[in-house]
């Protein structure tokens, strides 16, 4: 026979039999292996580890004297963690739960006496392939960091170096493929024409898995994973066999013992020559312990929060699927629920509520169950019969969703709002007896206006018909139009200072007259303004009279410095007044009233104002005109005049 091929690597033979050692060594030796050290006595190996590193140990793990298995930790103790130094174990025990401990205490291989020599140095070589393969990826990964910095800095100039850098990376993912063994996590990989899968021992750590059962395919694991969380990882392997496309998922499953635990699973698709998805691998976390820490923290930020948006003094947390309430004892005790119930279904709730708020509370709760809302906000009251608290506020958000989103767990808050509500209802009560007696002011000042002017009887009450008519044109909102209304009603006021003479005198007046009644607006202001309700109305009275161009009165006031009521009053007022019957002259007619406003549109009466009007006249003329078919031939169709409410020309 001819000289063996030389093999490189240095190994070291550890067994308490001298005869033994000798035999593995010549063995070795004579496969080609040049340096091989033995060592019949255990008690050395720790100095021989502390002087020279070998490159592989074969280690007999049943040895009189001596904890073959306290060796093996010891050995795998003195390692960095980037050190990969395969230990071949070799022992007389065959079963299962000694493989499994020799593994757990770091041996790479495992061998059962009678060893087969042929077959020993096969996996001798096998394992020194894994160690020199480890240092070679080792070596790669620093190359490839050292061209990717280089790359970064000299891009620009020398693209060359890009492709250096991709080949690189190439090589290293091919070297990582090789070598998963020696990886820190969980390795796996799928062959996509068979759907093979495996995986690394790591695999069988993490899942509670026999390692000793047939390594599970991808749809075997259906059972190991949660059913949301398969479903995901379902399709996400799809997404890469077909489009390429990596993907990282967090997804918990549940070991044999029961216990459920969060991992993370990363893969990535690897093509052939031609571009076609031909494996699918990557590797698998255990981040139990990490996930269960942020959501602990997430909850007691959530739990913080909404106790200091309620106020609480209850809280409350509800499981969706099963529609349960868990309830604290403060709420328990402050709902006056019997014995201090801390469990409550949906629908008892529910029916615990006044009849009143029943519907109201249930359509809000299953908002927020079914995700169409992702916070319940309710006011409610207890049924009758019991002593708890009249009124609550709760207050809920959802705190935990599957994988599609849809709520899993509500988490609130409860509070007494008893004495605020009947706050508020004295107050409410409080509100409209000003309201009643405001309203009772307005009306008696109103008819004393027409007690002292009886010739313009209902005047007010048809300007303020009008006026609320052009401010929903305008769109005012409800509160706006009830001040003007207001205001419309007593716009002329003032003339209660007014002799009653000059109010029914029906010829022309004096200039002293006519200041005496200019003087009405003046005066309606300095009455209402008395009455801290009305200030703002007594503005649009004050300023009725003025005229987009300053020829108005008291002040002369021009365009915006006019308040918008008042601008709409100055239109109904003018409406009003020139179509209604006077003592000095009959009624010139809604013509007249039209014509007046169409003509001074934008110079004495604000454009808006006047369009609104004339649109109302328009759409509802029953409601401002006895003549509906005069009224058609004085305001033209929109087609005619290019903007709602303007007159022929």
């Amino acid at each position: 026979m001819g000289e063996a091929t030389k093999k490189q690597g240095r190994i070291l033979v550890v067994d308490d039999e001298p005869s033994i050692v000798r035999l593995f060594v010549r063995a070795l030796e004579a496969a080609g292996y040049e340096e091989v050290d033995g060592i019949s006595d255990p008690t050395l190996v720790p100095a021989y580890l502390d002087a020279v590193m070998p490159d592989l140990v074969v280690l007999d793990l049943d040895m009189p004297g001596l904890d073959g298995f306290a060796l093996l930790r010891d050995i795998s103790g003195r390692l960095s963690q980037d050190t990969y130094l395969p230990v071949l174990t070799v022992s007389g025990r065959g079963d299962p739960d000694a493989k499994t401990k020799a593994f757990q205490a770091g041996a790479k291989d495992y061998l059962v006496k009678p060893v087969d020599l042929r077959e020993f140095v096969l996996h001798v070589d096998a394992l020194l392939e894994t160690r020199f393969l480890s240092r070679r990826l080792h070596d790669t990964q620093e190359h490839l960091a050292d061209l990717v910095g280089r790359a970064t800095e000299e891009l620009q100039q020398e693209i060359t170096r890009g492709k250096q850098v991709q080949e690189a990376l190439r090589e290293a993912e091919q070297l990582l493929e090789e070598a998963r063994q020696v990886a820190q996590l969980a390795t796996w990989s799928m062959d996509v024409a068979s759907g093979t899968v495996t995986w690394s021992k790591e695999f069988y750590d993490i899942s509670g898995l026999d390692p000793d059962s047939p390594a599970p395919g991808f749809e075997d694991q259906a059972d190991l994973w949660a059913p949301e969380s398969f479903q995901r990882l379902r399709a996400a392997l799809r997404r890469a066999v077909d489009e390429g496309e990596p993907y990282e998922l967090t997804l918990d499953f549940v070991r044999p013992d029961g216990a459920r635990r969060f991992a993370l699973i990363r893969g990535v698709a690897l093509r052939d020559e031609d571009g076609r998805v031909v494996r699918v691998a990557g590797t698998l976390q255990d981040i139990t312990e990490r996930w269960l820490a942020q959501e602990s923290l997430r909850l007691s930020e959530e739990r913080l929060r909404l106790a200091l948006e309620a106020s609480s003094q209850g809280t409350w947390e509800l499981d969706v699927p099963t529609r349960v309430i868990e309830l604290s004892e403060e709420f328990a005790l402050l709902f006056g629920l019997e014995d201090g119930a801390s469990r409550l279904g949906v629908d008892d709730f529910i029916e615990s509520l006044h009849p009143d708020d029943r519907q109201s509370v249930a359509t809000l709760l299953w908002a927020c169950c079914l995700g169409d809302s992702p916070e319940f906000r309710a006011e409610f009251r207890r049924a009758a019969g019991t002593e708890a608290a009249e009124w609550f506020l709760a207050v809920g958000r959802v705190v935990t969703t599957d994988a599609q989103g849809r709520p899993l767990r509500i988490l609130g808050t409860v509070a007494d709002i008893t004495q605020r509500k009947r706050a508020e209802e004295r107050l409410a009560a409080s509100l409209r007896r000003v309201r009643e007696s405001e309203a009772a002011i307005i009306k008696a000042l109103s008819s004393v206006t027409e007690v002292r002017d009886p010739y313009t009887a209902g005047h007010q009450q048809r300007v303020a018909e009008i006026a609320v008519a052009i401010a929903r044109r305008l769109g005012l909102d409800e509160e706006e139009i009830a001040s003007l209304e207001k205001a419309a009603l007593l716009h002329d006021v003032g003339k209660i200072s007014v002799p009653i003479e000059i109010l029914s005198s029906p010829g022309l007046l004096t200039k002293l007259q006519r200041q005496l009644v200019e003087g009405h607006a003046a005066a309606g202001y300095e009455l209402l303004r008395s009455i801290p309700s009305l200030e703002r109305e007594a503005q649009a009275v004050l300023q009725h009279h003025e005229r987009m161009d300053g020829s108005g009165y008291p002040q002369g006031l021009t365009g915006d410095e006019i308040c918008l009521h008042a601008r709409i009053l100055a239109v109904a007022d003018v409406a009003e007044a020139i179509s209604s019957h006077r003592p000095y002259r009959p009624s010139k007619g809604l013509e007249a009233a039209i014509e007046e406003l169409s003509k001074n549109r934008g110079r004495l009466y604000d454009p808006a104002a006047v369009d609104a009007y004339l649109a109302w006249c328009e759409e509802e003329p029953s409601e401002c005109g006895p003549d509906p078919n005069q009224l058609r031939l004085l305001v033209s169709g929109p087609e005619e005049r290019g903007e709602p409410g303007r007159l022929k020309t």
